[in-house]
């Protein structure tokens, strides 16, 4: 899936699945307490389950609101800066992995504020050809 010519949706392996389980974990809101991403991050650890695929978060996430600061920096992504200097910026990830012993897809990601319909595609678009 494109956007422009921006890739959406990089599907880098296609495992050989039949008929497989796609597990699904946003963080938001609905992950109280880390429970839905935190279960399927400790999945992919213990399975040791491979990175098969990634949504592009650009399109998906509003990064500014206007508002006060504190408002404002629930949207921003995590920035860390050290001596004055930028380190590191940790944008939203939404990452496929899979275990093909299990015939079993996670996913963990961050719920879209925009584009809904595109971001679902693009996972539809996974189970399919993935």
């Amino acid at each position: 899936m494109r956007q422009g010519k921006r890739q959406i949706l990089k599907i880098d392996y296609s495992p050989s699945l039949n008929q497989a389980t796609l597990v699904l974990a946003f963080s938001g809101w609905m992950d109280g307490g880390d429970v839905s991403t935190g279960t399927v991050k400790r999945l992919v650890r213990l399975l040791d389950a491979e990175p098969i695929a990634e949504i592009d978060s650009e399109p998906f996430y509003i990064y500014n609101f206007p508002g006060s600061m504190d408002i404002a920096a629930l949207f921003r992504p995590h920035t860390e800066i050290e001596d004055g200097l930028l380190k590191a910026v940790d944008m939203p990830t939404n990452t496929f992995y899979c275990y093909e012993p299990a015939n079993l897809v996670l996913f963990v990601g961050k719920e879209p504020n925009l584009q809904w319909r595109t971001f679902g595609e693009c996972v539809i678009r996974l189970a399919r050809e993935g």
